[in-house]
Parts: C-alpha cells; structure tokens; sequence
C-alpha cells in the first residue's frame, strides 16, 4: 500500500453559503430603482417610458445573441439572472428622457457585447457595462446625448399621449429650426401706437405674453420656480430628477439587506 492511498484527498476550504444569488442581487436593484424610474416617468411621459423598455429589450437581445455566437448551452439561465436586464435599465435611467430609439439599440450593443461579454461575461467585466456604453454613446454622439428637456408631467395638457410620444421616439416628429415671432420692441411700438403707455403695453393681458413684468408670467414664473426648487426636478436624465425619488431608491436597497454607505452617498450627491 503505497502513502499517496492512504492520503485523504485533498478538499477545498468550508464554506457557509449566505442563501444569495445573482438574480436574486439583480432583482433587489431593479427594485430599488422603480421609485425614481416610475417618477421619471410620469414627469416625462411615453417618450421616456419607450427609451426604458427598448434600451432592456437591446441589453436582453445583444446578450442572446453574444452567447449563441460563443455556443453557450445556458442562454435562456443567463438571461434569466437579471443581469443584462439590470445594464439596460441603468442606461436608460442615465439617457437624455427623449433621446431617440437608435441610441438605446447603439448604447445596448455597446453595453453588453464590448463592456461585458468581451470580458468574459458576468462579473469578468472591469467595469459597469451600463457606463461604459453612456460615456461611449457621449463621446460618439454628443448632441442627441445632450438634448434635455424640460419635465413635463404626464397629467399636463402639453405632455404628448401615446402615439406623440411613439413619434418622438422615432424620430417622426418635426422639430423646427427656429421660431419666429414678434419682438418685444416691436410689440410696444404697435401699443404705442395705439395710444397704450409704455408701462401698460408691458403690463397688460397681451404684453404677458412678452415681458417678465407681465402679471400672469410673473405669477406663473414664480408658481414653476417654487415648484421646481421644492422638488428639485431638473432637466436631465429620468434617473436624476428628484431628490425624492432618489433617496426612496436608496431606502428601498438599504432594506433589502444593502450597505449603509448606499444611502449616506445618496444623501450629499441628490
């Protein structure tokens, strides 16, 4: 009997398994980022909404595709693990809200096929798959990439219903290269004209139209202003327009069993 039988075989380390996974880490995020995702909705309507979902269906096909190509048997098991789904979501919610339907299917195929699957796939890639694709996207198209829009919630009775805001997104809607319309001094000189003073050319029904110093511009002015500084909404992605929102995100991750550091970083930055 020689010693190499008598040797016990050798044996990894013990381990306690903590009962977690990657789709169940997957769904606790996407979870946490359905406050500021649904409030991003609703301040800019379908638009935004259409973004969202084609950006994830791009992740979702890019990743089918990427795994055929390389002959993996597990395609349907890694799409289930939430990942690919996760990196769209996250891009969306880093997009202009109205930015059209060839960015999401450009930003997917950057995401998943040149910052993850080149890698090595989950948890093989350097760096977050989601900000690669929207540096990339900013760096090759810099204007689509940095045309925001002002929020306007979905109850208003400008925001566009759904087949405008299908029209947005594809690109079907006309968008002027200027407007023209009469000038402030050409406005009071025809007031004047009239035998209307200066200060009630300014001041009037009409002359609201064309001057802060008009009554309901100024009312109205200054109702937008409270409102946007009580809530903090700005003219940015759908995913950084609320304080809110922002710090719900953050509480619904630290619940689901996140660090404390995710909500102290929210905090300062929102």
């Amino acid at each position: 009997m020689s010693v190499s039988t008598l040797a016990p075989a050798p044996i990894a380390s013990p381990h306690a398994h903590g009962g977690n996974s990657v789709t169940r880490t997957m769904f606790r995020v996407q979870l946490a980022l359905a406050p500021a995702t649904l409030y991003g909705f609703w301040l800019f309507g379908w638009p935004s909404f259409f973004l969202w979902l084609l950006t994830i269906l791009s992740c979702l096909g890019f990743e089918a595709l990427s795994l055929k190509l390389m002959g993996s048997t597990r395609i349907k098991g890694t799409l289930w693990d939430g990942s690919a789904l996760l990196t769209g979501w996250l891009l969306a919610m880093t997009l202009p809200p109205w930015a059209p339907w060839w960015v999401a299917i450009v930003g997917g195929f950057i995401a998943i096929v040149i910052g993850k699957q080149v890698f090595g796939g989950v948890g093989q890639n350097v760096f977050n798959p989601a900000m690669v694709a929207r540096v990339a996207l900013l760096v090759s198209f810099p204007v689509p990439l940095t045309q925001w829009v002002a929020p306007l919630p979905v109850t208003s009775l400008a925001a566009p219903d759904f087949i405008h805001g299908l029209q947005i997104f594809l690109g079907n809607q006309a968008t002027p290269d200027a407007m023209a319309s009469a000038s402030l001094l050409g406005y009071t000189k025809t007031e004047m004209s009239r035998g209307i003073d200066l200060l009630h050319s300014l001041g009037g029904d009409h002359g609201a139209l064309f001057s802060w110093a008009g009554t309901r511009a100024g009312s109205a002015l200054a109702a937008y202003s409270a409102w946007r500084a009580r809530e903090s909404r700005l003219a940015f992605s759908s995913g950084s327009t609320s304080c809110k929102s922002t710090k719900a995100s953050a509480t619904t991750r630290l619940l689901k069993g996140g660090s404390s550091r995710v909500r102290r970083s929210c905090t300062p930055g929102s």
